[in-house]
């Protein structure tokens, strides 16, 4: 398997293994639902905090073309899969939603 990744893209994977070992650490004394719900929201923080971090406007960088004299500002791509880092954190909430919805339905 491929992970493509550009920019910090590849720190969505390390937030989702820390939310999959805190789930694995807290599920004999929480249980899974309650664990895996811990996992995948501390994961979701995770991600909206480096996602804010990332797409800070102080971090942007202005540059002038010296032959037409415009401005053009330059940002820094983050993505996994294609998909950038903003967006990771509502894919893995609604993955949230719609597994705990299985979990308490197959109960």
């Amino acid at each position: 398997m491929f992970v493509i990744w550009s920019g910090w893209g590849i720190a969505i994977l390390a937030t989702g293994f820390v939310g999959a070992f805190i789930t694995a650490l807290s599920s004999q004394s929480l249980g899974f639902p309650a664990a895996f719900a811990i996992g995948f929201g501390l994961t979701a923080i995770g991600n909206f905090l480096l996602a804010r971090w990332r797409n800070d406007p102080s971090r942007t960088r202005q540059l002038v073309d010296p032959q037409s004299g415009e401005t053009v500002i330059v940002k820094g791509r983050s993505s996994l899969f294609f998909i950038p880092i903003a967006a990771w954190t509502y894919i893995v909430l609604v993955l949230l939603v719609v597994l705990e919805v299985i979990m308490m339905v197959g109960s």
